[in-house]
Formats: structure tokens, sequence, C-alpha cells
């Protein structure tokens, strides 16, 4: 259990500090192992807020469909093999806080935080963020979410 718990990637940005020592304490795992072996500790994210971006390309704050009818952004990595997609009246709303990261506790990504840009959408677990974006779409209907399997 101690090792699936060490790979951290599915945790979850903001931890409540009583909530992990009880799972830490209930798994019988001492907290300063735990701690030293893993990177899950809350980021300090340096980054560009998505509605601040969105309202520079014209897209006003607490917009929930464009004009034309678009009602999600979609987010696609370099590699094109992840994709995911919120609704717009979130990636709007100043109060959302979602992110377009480049700094990770004050140094750049490196590839496996997500290498040049990574999407954070609080209430998403890391695991699951689009990492290496490429391009953010303002599309009609929800995308469909998850990796995309190439075969060679």
């Amino acid at each position: 259990m101690f090792n699936f718990l060490a790979s951290c990637d599915f945790l979850p940005a903001v931890w409540s500090g009583a909530k992990l020592v009880d799972v830490l304490e209930l798994l019988g795992i001492p907290m300063f192992n735990f701690l030293a072996s893993c990177d899950f500790l809350p980021a300090v994210w340096s980054e560009a807020k998505l509605v601040d971006v969105l309202e520079l390309l014209g897209i006003p704050k607490l917009t929930s469909a464009t004009s034309s009818g678009e009602k999600h952004v979609e987010f696609v990595s370099i590699d094109k093999c992840k994709k995911a997609s919120i609704p717009l009246s979130q990636a709007t709303n100043p109060e959302a806080d979602v992110l377009l990261a480049y700094e990770m506790n004050g140094l750049p990504l490196n590839r496996d935080h997500g290498y040049p840009l990574r999407v954070v959408v609080p209430g998403i677990i890391g695991a699951h963020s689009v990492k290496l974006l490429d391009s953010v779409n303002i599309i009609s209907e929800e995308c469909e979410v998850g990796i995309l399997f190439i075969s060679l």
C-alpha cells in the first residue's frame, strides 16, 4: 500500500492536513516517511488565469455560451493523446480559478508535471489534468475525456 501511495499522482493538489494524517494513521504509515518520499504537497503555481486569457481573446467573464453557440473549453495535449473539457461558464468565472500553469514551486514545469504548460482545474486531481498543453479550443459539445490510445 505504501508504494501505491508514494507515487502520489492520484492525490488532489490541495489536502486538508487533518484528513491526510488520519488516512496515514489508519494505514500505519509514519507521516515523516510519507512526506519524505512524496511530492504531492500543495503546489504553488505561477500561472495565467484562464478567465483572463479568454477575456484578452474577446470572451467576456461569466460567459456561458458564445454568440455562435459554443459552450465548452477543450484542452489538448501536445501529442494529441489526452484531452478534456470544462463548461465555458466555469472557464470564464473568475472565482473558479482555472489556471494555465508554467511553473510549480518557483521552478519551470518539468516534463512529468506538464512542461511547457498545464491546466489546473480546482477539484480535478492532477492525474486527470491535461499536461503538455498544446491548444485551448472553444467547442459546442463536451469532448470525450481521457487518454486516446494510438496503435503503432
